[in-house]
């Protein structure tokens, strides 16, 4: 139903870095966005955005809600395999296994450990 938002929060296509981003609309952004829209608190914003016009001026009478708006969008669109796959990073999470780290160096903690103690004793 919110797929024309969709690619207009997220319109996807060629990045200056070569990553072909996809579009909005062919993730699960427009049901998140449909899900979140149909509560009472975004009416207002629900209402304004039915005809897709102004955006920009939709977003300057509802900044709140249209920042929630966004961070709901881009939060269902970088949870994508297929998104994450265009960008390069790992589609698993990092946990269990985790990530790979380098090795980690103690000498890092030589300033701490030589710092007098600051507690009660």
């Amino acid at each position: 139903m919110h797929e024309s938002l969709a690619d207009a929060l997220i319109p996807g296509g060629p990045l200056p870095n070569g990553v072909v981003a996809p579009a909005g609309s062919t993730t699960p952004v427009p049901a998140r966005l449909t899900a979140l829209l149909a509560m009472p608190d975004m009416a207002a914003l629900a209402a304004e955005l039915e005809g897709l016009g102004d955006i920009a001026g939709v977003e300057c009478r509802h900044p709140k809600a249209f920042a929630r708006l966004v961070t709901e969008a881009l939060a269902a669109y970088y949870e994508v395999p297929q998104v994450l796959a265009a960008f390069g990073w790992p589609a698993t999470p990092p946990h269990p296994a985790g990530y790979p780290l380098e090795p980690f160096d103690p000498a890092l903690l030589d300033p701490v450990r030589r710092r007098e103690a600051f507690w009660r004793r």
